[in-house]
């Protein structure tokens, strides 16, 4: 009998949480949220920093999706198991202005949330981001 392999990789399902007077107010330009690549990598590695610093900030993590359909605010992550807690509490306290990312007519706070973790990636992959 084998002994169980612990899994090499945790995944994360993250989502930008928007204050919801811009969706209320401004709908059509909520509609057209899209955060790119470039912008997932900043946002969590600046809430990597906020919290630990350069140690925090240098914690390795692959973006392997992102929503396609807009608005595009969800992502899948992947980080090293004994990382999964870093990320889970530096993502959850970092709070942040989409203007600071996106430009100024987003003047509005946001968050990230981690909807789901799994090391499995198939089971975080909705239909949200089965379009990839």
């Amino acid at each position: 009998m084998e002994a169980e392999v612990p899994p090499q990789w945790e995944n994360l399902h993250l989502s930008v949480t928007c204050d919801p007077s811009l969706q209320q107010t401004r709908p059509q330009l909520y509609e057209k949220l899209n955060i790119d690549l470039l912008t997932w990598r900043t946002l969590i590695t600046n809430a990597l920093a906020d919290m630990y610093g350069i140690v925090g900030e240098a914690r390795h993590f692959d973006i392997l999706a992102k929503q396609q359909k807009t608005p595009a605010l969800d992502a899948v992550i992947r980080v090293m198991p004994e990382d999964k807690d870093v990320f889970i509490t530096s993502l959850a306290s970092y709070n942040f202005s989409l203007s600071d990312h996106l430009g100024q007519e987003y003047d509005v706070t946001a968050s990230i949330t981690v909807k789901n973790s799994s090391p499995y990636l198939g089971s975080l992959v909705t239909s949200e981001l089965a379009d990839l």
